[in-house]
């Protein structure tokens, strides 16, 4: 059963789950002998990814890549271009570091969490407490498990249990891969936004409208409506470091739906003057989604 983690930060175990991928991007020649050692192959690289080359005048070229954070090993098979871009990088950069993550634990555990003395039917009304109630009984858990919690942490905990795979519970998802890997080639790294701006929550009562309408629609609020203030600040940061440190080449990994179309990091980048283009297209027969597509008109 699906529970909220006290250890966000990968262990050494899901650490040497990666170990293909680390290999992969921070030393091609152990990769190859370690891919030979294996019994049973990794997924297939696939077919075209999420990677945009971001260009400048007078400024090293760097790449955008949109992850999933996701622990499925489908996720981390990288397509080569992808590869080659990370080995060429001399900085990589994700939402947010893990090393924030661990240092920050207890915060972000208390943040959570509703004032002392509220719980979470409390704030629900009758249909939203029903609804609830029939989502949480899909997933194995049980109201006494999420009345501690933030409406706004409760739709995030339903959503990861209704994905949930037991076999990849002690696997590191793809960003925390990236970041270590490279680590491990001595590359730069760091997180572009900060555990506070992460655990921003909204007013409780904003919190449980947003959360009785996922519930009753089965759709995705939450995510809507953090997401442009958050592609803003991440196409700032971005631009800033480049700017700042123009002989350097920079890949910043992160989720592909801040990559995605209107207001998107990749439309706010072009507004600064940079040149963006898409790698490894989808052949045309493949959809390409946008914000839109969410019902999500931005400002």
């Amino acid at each position: 059963m699906p529970k909220l983690c006290k250890t966000p930060f990968p262990s050494f175990g899901r650490f040497l789950c990666g170990l293909p991928t680390l290999l992969l991007l921070a030393a091609p020649s152990l990769a190859q002998d370690a891919d030979q050692a294996e019994t049973s192959k990794p997924p297939p690289p696939p077919d075209f990814a999420f990677l945009w080359k971001v260009e400048k005048e007078g400024l090293a070229t760097s790449h955008l890549f949109g992850t999933i954070h996701s622990e499925d090993p489908r996720v981390s098979s990288l397509h080569p271009t992808v590869v080659q871009a990370f080995r060429a990088s001399d900085a990589v950069y994700i939402e947010l570091s893990p090393y924030d993550i661990e240092k920050s634990w207890d915060q972000i555990e208390q943040g959570m969490l509703l004032p002392e003395g509220q719980t979470l039917s409390s704030h629900l009304s009758e249909v939203g407490l029903l609804n609830l109630k029939a989502v949480l009984k899909k997933v194995a858990m049980t109201l006494e498990e999420v009345e501690p919690l933030h409406p706004e942490v409760v739709s995030m905990v339903l959503n990861d249990a209704l994905a949930f795979d037991e076999a990849m519970v002690d696997l590191p998802i793809l960003d925390d891969l990236l970041f270590f890997a490279a680590e491990g080639a001595g590359k730069e790294v760091g997180g572009i936004e900060t555990v506070e701006e992460q655990m921003k929550m909204l007013p409780i009562e904003v919190a449980v409208h947003f959360l009785e309408k996922e519930l009753h629609e089965e759709v995705r609020i939450f995510l809507e409506h953090h997401l442009l203030p958050r592609n803003i600040k991440m196409a700032q940061r971005s631009a800033a470091l480049m700017h700042d440190f123009p002989d350097k080449s920079y890949v910043f990994a992160y989720g592909t739906m801040h990559f995605l179309d209107f207001q998107s990091v990749v439309d706010l980048l072009k507004r600064e003057g940079f040149t963006v283009t898409r790698l490894c297209d989808p052949t045309p027969t493949e959809p390409v989604y946008d914000l839109s597509d969410l019902g999500y008109a931005g400002d």
